[in-house]
C-alpha cells in the first residue's frame, strides 16, 4: 500500500504518545469493507443534468470499498476535491459517513479520542484541494499527540514532468499542464473510463456525473458536454473529454501559480499529485 510515517510531533505531558503510534499502525495496517451509496451523486446527476427522476433503486446504488483504512481515507480526500472552494462531486457524502463509522468500530475500546484529517494538494499555492476531517476536535486544554502519515493518492506523479517541460522561469503554464494532465488522468483513467461511457447503468451515469460536474465547476456554467456527445454510449470519447478538462484545469491553475511563486521552477518543485497527507491526533478521554 505504501503508507509512510514521515514525521511525528508530540505535544503531550499526561497523554501517552504511543496511542498515536497505535492509531497510525491501525489505520495503515487494518483493512475494512466500507459500504456506502452513490445516491447523492446520482440524484444530483439526474436533477441537474438530466432533469428527470433518478431511476435506480437504493440497492443498485450501493457500493463496497475494500482496502486499508489509510488508503480509503486518501481516496476520500481526493473524492472531496474542490476547485476555487467549490466541491467537484457529491459522491463522497455517504462514503465519508460509512468510512468514519468503520474507523470508530475498529478503534472501539481505545482509551483515547482520535481525529484524522487528510489533505490532497497537487501543488501548493493553487485553489485545487481535496480534504476531509474524520472524528472529533480536541478540547482546547487537551494534551494532544500528533503524527503525520503520507499515503499514495492513486494519481500519477507530475513533478518530474513539471520540471522537464518548463521553458524558462515564467513558464507557469507548463507546470499547470503537468498537474492538470496527472489530475485528470488519475480521476478519469482513459481505458476504464471509455469502457464505462460505452455502457448504461448506475456506474456509467456516475462517471458521466463526475465529468459534468468538474466541467461545470471549471466553466462556471453550461458545460461543453451539453453541446458535444462525448459522454453518450453511442459516441463515447473519453480521450476528447479528458483533453478538454486538462485544458480548462491548466488554464485555471496557470495564473494562480504565477501569483504564488517567484519562478516556474519553484512551482514545479512543490508538485505532489501522487500523495495525500494524513494527520492523526489523539488525546485521552476525560
Amino acid at each position: 500500500m505504501g503508507v509512510l510515517v514521515t514525521a511525528a510531533e508530540t505535544e503531550s505531558h499526561e497523554h501517552d504518545p504511543t496511542d498515536t503510534a497505535y492509531a497510525a499502525q491501525t489505520i495503515a495496517g487494518s483493512t475494512v469493507n466500507t459500504t456506502y451509496s452513490l445516491g447523492p451523486a446520482i440524484e444530483a446527476y439526474f436533477r441537474d443534468y438530466r432533469q428527470t427522476a433518478n431511476p435506480y433503486s437504493e440497492g443498485e446504488l450501493r457500493r463496497v470499498s475494500h482496502g486499508p483504512i489509510a488508503t480509503q481515507v486518501a481516496d476520500l480526500a481526493v473524492a472531496m476535491t474542490a476547485v476555487d472552494g467549490t466541491q467537484v462531486s457529491a459522491a463522497a457524502t455517504d462514503y465519508r459517513r460509512a468510512l468514519e463509522a468503520a474507523l470508530w468500530t475498529r478503534l472501539r475500546g481505545s482509551q483515547f479520542d482520535l481525529s484524522v484529517t487528510a489533505h490532497w494538494r497537487p501543488v501548493a499555492g493553487v485553489d485545487l484541494l481535496g480534504k476531509v476531517a474524520l472524528g472529533e476536535t480536541p478540547p482546547p486544554d487537551a494534551d494532544v499527540s500528533t503524527k503525520t502519515v503520507t499515503v499514495p493518492s492513486g494519481l500519477p506523479s507530475a513533478r518530474e514532468d513539471s520540471i522537464e517541460t518548463i521553458d524558462g522561469p515564467g513558464d507557469y503554464l507548463a507546470v499547470a499542464r503537468a498537474v492538470a494532465n496527472a489530475t485528470v488522468t488519475g480521476l478519469f483513467p482513459p481505458l476504464e473510463t471509455q469502457r464505462a461511457l460505452e455502457q448504461t447503468g448506475a456506474e456509467a451515469d456516475f462517471v458521466r456525473y463526475r465529468y459534468e460536474r468538474l466541467a461545470r465547476v471549471l466553466d462556471g456554467g453550461r458545460t461543453v458536454f451539453e453541446r458535444r456527445d462525448w459522454l453518450s454510449p453511442s459516441s463515447a470519447d473519453a480521450a476528447a473529454a479528458n483533453e478538454y478538462l486538462r485544458r480548462r484545469l491548466a488554464a485555471t491553475l496557470g495564473p494562480q501559480l504565477d501569483d504564488a511563486y517567484e519562478s516556474a521552477q519553484d512551482a514545479a518543485r512543490k508538485v505532489s499529485v501522487e500523495t495525500v497527507t494524513l494527520t492523526l491526533r489523539t488525546w485521552t478521554h476525560e
